[in-house]
């Protein structure tokens, strides 16, 4: 009797315990088909999210392709500007040195002019000392002449001086304007 009762209660734990983890593997069944259907949902997504990723790393690719070229524009186009503005400095410096030279040329002939019209050069510059051409005679026709070809010298140079002064004006307007351009496009790359 004791040996069927000690079977009949190990039985009944047996059936208890076989019970109990019936509902356990009941509920592990259930949570397993819930972490599938969730896996499902995962591995249907999965593809999306890495198309998306994809694309934004591409996006991202091309952004920074796209803002390297245009940082190399801009500098190239300093480079260029600054270039620009060196050869309008050099050019600006030589039609000075042209203006300085034609200057000199004038005064040359001023002074020839008063030695061939016997004006004192030292008094006064010689073209303001000039004597009036109605109230200055001349006895030789060669000097005459000479005296013409001083005028009209003195013509082309004050008319070509005035000219280099024309250039040097727009050459020096140009050079600020390209300096100006330099400056902003300087403030475009480094506040970009």
């Amino acid at each position: 009797v004791l040996l069927a009762e000690t079977m009949i209660n190990d039985l009944i734990a047996s059936a208890s315990s076989l019970s109990s983890l019936q509902e356990k593997d009941n509920d592990k069944r259930t949570e397993l088909q819930l972490l599938i259907c969730e896996l499902d949902g995962l591995r249907i997504e999965n593809p999306r999210l890495k198309a998306e990723n994809n694309a934004l790393h591409r996006q991202i690719l091309e952004a920074v392709e796209a803002s390297e070229t245009w940082e190399a524009s801009i500098c190239q186009e300093v480079q260029s500007l600054e270039d620009e503005i060196n050869s309008t400095k050099l050019s600006l410096q030589q039609e000075s040195r042209r203006a300085a030279q034609k200057e000199l040329e004038l005064q040359q002939l001023q002074m020839e002019a008063a030695v061939v019209l016997n004006v004192d050069s030292k008094a006064t510059r010689p073209c303001d000392s000039l004597p009036e051409r109605s109230a200055f005679q001349l006895d030789a026709e060669p000097l005459m002449a000479k005296d013409e070809s001083l005028t009209e010298s003195l013509y082309h140079c004050r008319k070509n001086l005035l000219h280099l002064e024309s250039n040097v004006a727009e050459t020096a307007k140009r050079a600020a304007d390209l300096e100006n351009k330099a400056e902003i496009l300087c403030q475009e790359l480094f506040e970009g």
